[in-house]
C-alpha cells in the first residue's frame, strides 16, 4: 500500500507531495513549480499521488479547496486541519522519526527532502508553534 501527503503552497512556498510505503519509506518527495495556476496545481499534485491508496491533505487555508478538488476527481482524500497542538506532535513525531527515515534508492527529490529537513525548527509562541 503506498499512501501520500500533501502540503498545498502557492505564493512563497511550493506545493509538496510526499509518497511513502507501507514500511514507511519514502519513494518520492517532489514539488509543485510555484506560480501554477489552483487548476494547474490540483492536476500536478493528482500525477504525483498516482497509486497512492490514500492522499492525506494540508487541508488549512489554500490547502481546502485543494482537498475538495482531489476528491471530487475519485481520490481518497483525508483533511488534516493543523492547529497548534497538532503542529506540536507532528514536529515531536518528525524529530523521533529522522534518524530512522528510509528513503528509497531512486527516490525523486530526495537530496531536496534532506536538505529541508535538516532546517526545520519549531519556535514556540504564544499561540503554538511557529
Amino acid at each position: 500500500m503506498v499512501v501520500a501527503g500533501v502540503d498545498v503552497g502557492r505564493v512563497r512556498d511550493p506545493s509538496a507531495v510526499v509518497r511513502l510505503a507501507d514500511d514507511g519509506t519514502i519513494l518520492s518527495a517532489q514539488r509543485v513549480k510555484l506560480g501554477e495556476s489552483l487548476r494547474s496545481n490540483v492536476s500536478t499534485i493528482v500525477h504525483l499521488a498516482l497509486g497512492a491508496s490514500l492522499v492525506a491533505v494540508d487541508a488549512t487555508g489554500v490547502g481546502s479547496p485543494v482537498a475538495e478538488a482531489l476528491a471530487a476527481r475519485g481520490v481518497r482524500v483525508l483533511p488534516v486541519v493543523f492547529t497548534a497542538q497538532s503542529k506540536l506532535g507532528l514536529m515531536q513525531d518528525l524529530t523521533q522519526a529522522l534518524p530512522m527515515m528510509r528513503v528509497a534508492p531512486d527516490c525523486p527529490g530526495a537530496d531536496d527532502l534532506r536538505e529541508e529537513l535538516s532546517r526545520v525548527t519549531a519556535t514556540p509562541t504564544r499561540r503554538g508553534l511557529k
